[in-house]
């Protein structure tokens, strides 16, 4: 009798639930309990293997969804908040930056770690090289030797590419970085600057705000989300954007 319990467990042991009551117990092992209470004729220890097999059965399906979870988890982007790199190689991207912007800009450049995504964190062994950071800062045009002017744009923001090469210096990859490569963070005011949020290896995204149909040009009042992503050459683009809830 044992034996025949436990091949009808065996072969009922997948997770098919048919019942709330009696998980990965099929109807045939339900029809041979009935029969089996019916004719009085079940061994003692049969309530306690299908017991054990259904505790068993539930402990399985807990640890299947947290495999399945694990595997969602592990494939899908990262798209993580952005974290600015540590003290010290913050203060050297900043620096780096700051200087490349300003020998460009007709302001100086100001940027700050909240300004950083971390593309490719720097890992000190041999592939310290694959580090990579993007780095958002804002051009200041000029009129008459004069940032800014009346009615005029003040400026756009642009973005530099820092990499790390010998000796684990921080540079300026100027072939991906502005004035080489375009940047089009996807807001359209007059400020032209974005927030940055999130991003991945591959994406950037920023928030900022546009124009409401009432707004003046020194109050954008539509709140957005751009999510910018590098073509082949290494310009940005948008790829995603969607209007927020309004802030006011």
């Amino acid at each position: 009798m044992v034996r025949t319990v436990l091949s009808l467990l065996r072969r009922n042991a997948p997770l098919r639930a048919s019942t709330s009551h009696n998980p990965g117990c099929s109807a045939e092992l339900k029809r041979w309990l009935l029969s089996c209470k019916s004719a009085g004729r079940c061994p003692a220890s049969t309530s306690l293997i299908i017991g054990a097999v259904h505790r068993g059965t539930r402990m399985l399906t807990q640890v299947r969804l947290v495999r399945s979870a694990f595997l969602v988890l592990s494939i899908a982007p990262a798209l993580a908040m952005a974290q600015p790199p540590s003290g010290k190689i913050a203060e050297k991207i900043v620096r780096v930056v700051n200087a490349y912007g300003s020998s460009i800009s007709c302001a100086d450049v100001n940027v700050g770690p909240e300004n950083i995504a971390t593309l490719v964190p720097l890992d000190r062994g041999r592939s310290a090289r694959k580090a990579t950071y993007a780095v958002l800062w804002d051009l200041k045009y000029c009129l008459d030797g004069v940032p800014g002017g009346s009615g005029t744009p003040t400026g756009s923001q642009e973005i530099a590419i820092v990499t790390v090469g010998d000796g684990n210096r921080f540079m300026i990859d100027t072939d991906k970085s502005y004035p080489a490569v375009t940047f089009d963070n996807g807001i359209h005011s007059r400020a032209n600057v974005g927030k940055l949020v999130q991003n991945t290896e591959t994406s950037i995204v920023v928030e900022g705000f546009e124009y409401g149909k009432e707004d003046a040009m020194c109050c954008p009042s539509v709140p957005v989300r751009v999510t910018l992503r590098a073509d082949d050459k290494g310009n940005w683009a948008p790829s995603e954007k969607t209007v927020l809830t309004s802030r006011k």
